[in-house]
């Protein structure tokens, strides 16, 4: 679900895989801003993926990183074609697009995406100091922490991994900066045994930094993973 991991994307290919990397906002003919993003733009790709050769249909994995994650899962919760998901730094809920300034955030919040010509439900984030102070220095974990301490926000938001149709590899970051993917992690790894997911499902956590997931240990286990799926 990104479009300028190049290294990896190279590295996918040589091993084998058929790649597509999708942008979705920030390029021409799309969305300037990670505002309303319909699904069914994905399901369009899934389709053409569909058609083409050397691609075996209706089975694809998905790998995100941050909002990329929280938009492989939400996609796998709702589409069956999806088959595996990777998800790097990820969201368990939908929160909404990041505003372009303070004086768009006091206008009001947005979902993140759109499904059917409407909002996907999401979280959102509390105007506070906290959330003022975590815009400006990019910090942002604790103002996230503040938003899921809302429990019928979180629950209405909560994204359905459950739906999944294949094995999850969730990969988060201890000392992430940007939000607590780690716990984010921990609550649908419990969210999945709660539910008695059928498929298999791990969370690896690493001592490092929010999107730090191209350092080896990393990315072996990503690969390692993807080729366990393929085996």
């Amino acid at each position: 679900m990104w479009s300028n991991a190049t290294n990896q994307i190279v590295e996918f290919v040589n091993e084998g895989y058929c790649v597509m990397s999708l942008a979705y906002f920030g390029a021409d003919g799309l969305p300037n801003d990670l505002r309303g993003i319909p699904l069914e733009y994905f399901a369009k790709a899934f389709h053409w993926l569909s058609t083409q050769e050397n691609v075996i249909p209706n089975d694809y994995a998905l790998l995100g990183v941050s909002r990329g994650a929280e938009l492989a899962l939400l996609l796998g919760s709702r589409y069956p074609e999806v088959r595996t998901v990777v998800a790097i730094a990820p969201s368990s809920v939908v929160f909404p697009g990041p505003p372009k300034g303070l004086l768009d955030a006091l206008r009001g919040q947005h979902s993140a995406w759109s499904f059917g010509g409407k909002e996907v439900t999401f979280v959102p984030i509390p105007f506070s100091w906290t959330t003022l102070r975590g815009m400006i220095t990019g910090k942002r974990t604790r103002m996230f922490e503040k938003a899921l301490q809302k429990k019928k926000a979180v629950e209405a938001a909560a994204i359905r991994v459950e739906n999944i149709q294949g094995p999850i590899l969730f990969v988060s970051f201890s000392r992430d900066q940007v939000w607590p993917s780690t716990w984010m992690s921990s609550q649908m790894m419990q969210r999945l045994r709660d539910r008695g997911f059928r498929f298999h499902y791990e969370h690896s956590d690493y001592d490092t930094t929010h999107s730090n997931w191209s350092f080896e240990p990393c990315w072996a286990k990503i690969l390692d993973f993807l080729r366990g799926q393929a085996s």
